[in-house]
C-alpha cells in the first residue's frame, strides 16, 4: 500500500526526475573530464574559479562551509551543483514585474504609515529601527493584540471573524489540509464568495503536497475563490525550489489579521493526534499593523501572478485605542531581502536581554553566532531557558536539536522538552518586556531559505500573557540534565550533517 502511494505522490516523481538530471550532467562531464586533456585543464580551472567565488560572495561563514567541502572533496561534482544550486534567485523567478512591484509596494508603505512624533522618535534606534530600515515597517501604536495559546483557541475566534467579513478575505499559508479545520474555514468562504466578498488563498506547493492533490488550486478557482500555488515544484533542476512561503497570514476586510505558527490542518488544533497534544500559538491583530500584513499577502499574491496593481484600496485598517508598539515583519530570501536580517531580529533580542530570555522553538539547528549569543547572554547572568519537544516530528532534525545541547547547558542554559506532544510555537520573551511572535523556526531554513513573518510587541498585554504560557508550559516540560550527551554514532551523524545543515 505504502508503495502504491509512492508512486501516484507527485514530490517522488518530481524529485526522481530532478536526481536523473543532476546525474546525466555529473556523468557527462565526468565522461569529457577523463578522456579529454584540454576539457580536464577546463573543470581544474572551472574548480579554482568556484572555490574563490565561494570564499569571497557575500554570505556568512556557515553558509560558505559546505560548499569549500564539496569543492574540495569532489571537484567536479561539487563545482556542478554549485553552478546549479547556488543562485536561487527567487526574485528573478518572480518575473520581469518584481521591480515594478517593489516600487508600487514601497510607496504604498511611505503613503500609509505615518507616525506621529513620538512614534516616530520610538522607531528612530535600536531594534525597531533596524526592522524598519530592513522590513520597511515601523513599530506602531493603536494596535489591540489577542494572544493565543492554543491552535483551536484561535480556530474558534477565526471561524467568528470570517463570518464578518463583508469586503475581503486575504489567506497565506504554508500547509493546508482537508479536514475539519480547512472544511470549516473552507465553507464559510463560498458562503462569502456568494456574498460578493474578494477571497484569495496562497498555499506552498511543496508544503501542502502531501496533503493536498496537486491540482487542488482549480477546484478552489471554480468556488469563485481566487487561489494561487507559491513557488510550484517543477521537475527542473534549480535552487529555486528551496525557497519556500512558510508565513501563515490571514487578512480580513483589512480590520483583522491573523499570523503565528498555526497552518490549516487538524493536528493544529488537536483534533487529530498524531504525535499527542500540539502546542501552537498565534495571534490576532486589530488596528494599525494589520495593514502591513495586507501588503504582505498582496505582494506575494501579485509576485505569483505578475499582476500589479495599487494595494492602497485594500490598507483600510481603522486604530484602536492603545499606547504600546507592535512591530509587524516580513523575512526570506536574500534576494528579495536582506541577507541575515531574520538572524539579526534574534541575536539583536539575545543580546538586549538583561534579566530573562525565553524561547520556544520546534527546532534548533542554528549558526554559530545565534548559539554563541544565548552562551554568552547566559553566562552575563541572564535567565535563558529554552523549550524544545520531547516528542520530534523528524527525527533526524530533532537529533541535530539535540546535539546542540551540550554547550549551551555548559553555559547555564536551561533547557527544557515539551512531553504533552509536539510543541511548534515559535515565541520570545526578553526581560518580561518585549515579545515576539512568529512563523520563524529556529533553523537555517526558517534563517535564511523561508519567506516569514511575524510581529514583535514592546510591552502591553500580549508579552505579559506569553510570559505565563511560558511558566504554564514549562509545568509540562522535562529539564535536560546538564550532562546529557548523545549516542557516539549519534554525535558523528549529527557532526557530519551539520556540516550542510545550511543548505538543507
Amino acid at each position: 500500500m505504502k508503495t502504491l502511494k509512492l508512486l501516484f505522490n507527485k514530490v517522488f516523481w518530481v524529485a526522481l526526475f530532478v536526481i536523473v538530471q543532476c546525474a546525466i550532467f555529473v556523468i557527462s562531464a565526468t565522461y569529457l573530464y577523463s578522456y579529454f586533456w584540454y576539457i580536464n585543464l577546463f573543470f581544474s580551472v572551472f574548480g579554482i574559479t568556484t572555490f574563490l567565488v565561494i570564499v569571497n560572495t557575500e554570505s556568512t561563514p556557515e553558509m560558505k562551509l559546505p560548499w569549500l567541502v564539496l569543492v574540495c572533496l569532489a571537484p567536479l561534482l561539487g563545482c556542478v551543483l554549485y553552478a546549479m544550486f547556488s543562485q536561487n534567485n527567487v526574485k528573478r523567478h518572480y518575473g520581469k514585474n518584481a521591480n515594478k512591484n517593489k516600487a508600487v509596494f514601497d510607496s504604498a508603505i511611505k503613503e500609509t504609515f505615518i507616525l506621529s512624533p513620538e512614534a516616530e522618535n520610538f522607531n528612530a534606534s535600536g531594534l525597531p529601527r533596524l526592522l524598519r530600515e530592513n522590513c520597511g515597517f515601523p513599530a506602531m501604536q493603536n494596535t489591540e493584540v489577542t494572544y493565543f495559546p492554543f491552535g483551536e483557541n484561535m480556530f474558534e475566534s477565526i471561524l467568528k471573524d470570517l463570518q464578518s467579513a463583508k469586503y475581503f478575505i486575504f489567506m497565506e499559508y504554508f500547509i493546508i489540509e482537508q479536514g475539519k479545520m480547512w472544511d470549516s474555514i473552507l465553507e464559510i468562504l463560498k458562503q462569502k464568495v456568494r456574498e460578493g466578498v474578494d477571497v484569495r488563498v496562497i498555499y506552498d506547493d511543496i508544503g501542502s503536497a502531501r496533503r493536498l492533490r496537486s491540482g487542488y488550486y482549480k477546484k478552489l478557482r471554480k468556488m469563485g475563490i481566487s487561489c494561487e500555488k507559491f513557488n510550484p515544484f517543477r521537475p527542473i533542476v534549480s535552487g529555486v525550489h528551496n525557497n519556500r512561503d512558510h508565513r501563515k497570514i490571514t487578512v480580513i476586510d483589512g480590520q483583522i489579521a491573523y499570523t503565528g505558527g498555526v497552518n490549516i490542518a487538524d493536528e493544529y488544533i488537536n483534533q487529530t493526534h498524531p504525535l499527542g497534544k500540539w502546542k501552537d500559538t498565534a495571534i490576532r491583530l486589530q488596528g494599525e499593523v494589520v495593514n502591513a500584513f495586507t501588503l504582505l499577502f498582496l505582494d506575494c499574491y501579485q509576485k505569483i501572478t505578475g499582476k500589479i496593481s495599487n494595494p492602497t484600496a485594500f490598507l483600510t485598517a481603522e486604530p484602536t485605542a492603545s499606547k504600546f508598539y507592535v512591530q509587524p515583519f516580513g523575512t526570506g530570501p536574500k534576494s528579495v531581502y536582506k541577507d541575515g536580517i531574520a538572524e539579526a531580529i534574534f541575536l539583536n533580542l539575545i543580546y538586549s536581554a538583561k534579566k530573562t530570555l525565553w524561547i520556544t522553538t520546534p527546532y534548533f539547528i542554528v549558526s554559530h553566532s545565534i548559539k554563541t549569543a544565548l552562551c554568552d547572554a547566559s553566562l552575563r547572568g541572564v535567565d535563558v531557558r529554552l523549550i524544545t519537544p520531547r516528542i520530534p516530528d523528524k527525527k533526524l532534525v530533532y537529533a541535530m536539536t539535540r546535539s546542540n545541547y551540550t554547550s549551551l547547558l555548559a553555559s547555564g542554559v536551561n533547557i527544557m522538552e515539551y512531553t504533552p506532544g509536539f510543541i511548534h510555537a515559535k515565541n520570545m520573551v526578553v526581560d518580561g518586556t518585549v515579545a515576539m511572535c512568529s512563523t520563524l523556526n529556529l533553523d537555517y531554513r526558517s534563517l535564511s531559505h523561508h519567506f516569514e513573518c511575524g510581529a514583535l510587541f514592546y510591552g502591553g498585554q500580549a508579552v505579559s500573557d506569553m510570559q505565563k504560557d511560558f511558566e504554564e508550559t514549562t509545568k509540562e516540560c522535562v529539564k535536560v540534565p546538564a550532562d546529557f550527551h548523545q549516542k557516539p554514532l549519534t554525535r558523528l551523524i549529527c557532526a557530519f550533517l551539520r556540516i550542510f545543515a545550511p543548505l538543507l
